[in-house]
């Protein structure tokens, strides 16, 4: 018994350095932090662009425990994926789920870098799990980026809504509305709720009117060579129903 435990150690000693190798050669080439952990969470290697994105050394950064590498509410989650994911990973070989976090890491001056952190499960050749892959990649300017199209989106929205007499509808080009401001309600009797999702011809083109613009959209009647695209459509109806 104790020299099948010894063996089976071996082995998996084996498969870890193997693991550290073949990790090391694809992180050293990528300026995203990569590392392996022990299955108690202590690192047992790091690429070097910890350097770069977070101004630790290598060897700064291997002494730190986990609970000094993030915020307490980034611990906290972590500890809560960890702690449910990591008993199925042991208990079940097959088993090996990638799980994707945003996580707050402490940088050396100081500040915080927001990531999308990638863990997945490594196993030695029995399928006993020996280390964790983590991946981390820096978000901040995405999130940034994210905040700025928010925060436009909401003033133009507020803008539009507040606009009484115009009635302002934003649609893709099959039609689907994806705006539908307060003028536009009072003027079709549809609210936003209900005009949003369905196409803006049936919202906007009275029911007796349809058939016309369907054979304008198809390019019949000899208005149009070619279908339209509802942008197009939408600027032509004007043309078609002076013409009647």
């Amino acid at each position: 018994m104790l020299t099948a435990e010894i063996e089976k150690r071996m082995k998996s000693e084996e498969t870890l350095q193997k693991s550290q190798a073949q990790y090391r050669l694809l992180s050293e080439h990528t300026t995203d932090a990569v590392w392996l952990m022990d299955m108690n969470l202590n690192i047992i290697y790091h690429s070097s662009s910890v350097e770069m994105l977070r101004g630790f050394t290598l060897q700064e950064i291997m002494e730190r425990p986990f609970e000094q590498r993030v915020t307490p509410e980034s611990l906290k989650f972590a500890y809560e994926v960890f702690s449910k994911e990591i008993p199925k990973v042991e208990a079940d070989p097959g088993y090996n789920p990638v799980r994707t976090l945003e996580l707050e890491y402490y940088c050396k001056d100081g500040s915080i870098m927001l990531t999308e952190s990638k863990f997945s499960i490594v196993r030695d050749e029995s399928g006993r799990p020996v280390s964790i892959l983590g991946e981390a990649r820096d978000i901040r300017e995405r999130k940034r980026a994210e905040e700025v199209l928010r925060q436009s989106e909401a003033r133009f929205k507020n803008l539009l809504q507040d606009v009484q007499s115009v009635a302002v509808q934003g649609y893709t080009v099959d039609g689907t509305t994806q705006y539908w401001n307060q003028a536009s309600e009072q003027l079709y009797g549809y609210s936003a709720q209900e005009a949003i999702g369905r196409n803006l011809l049936e919202l906007i083109i009275p029911p007796e009117m349809r058939v016309d613009v369907a054979q304008l959209e198809a390019g019949c009647d000899g208005y149009l060579s070619k279908p339209f695209k509802i942008k197009e459509l939408l600027q032509a109806i004007d043309i078609f129903f002076d013409s009647k």
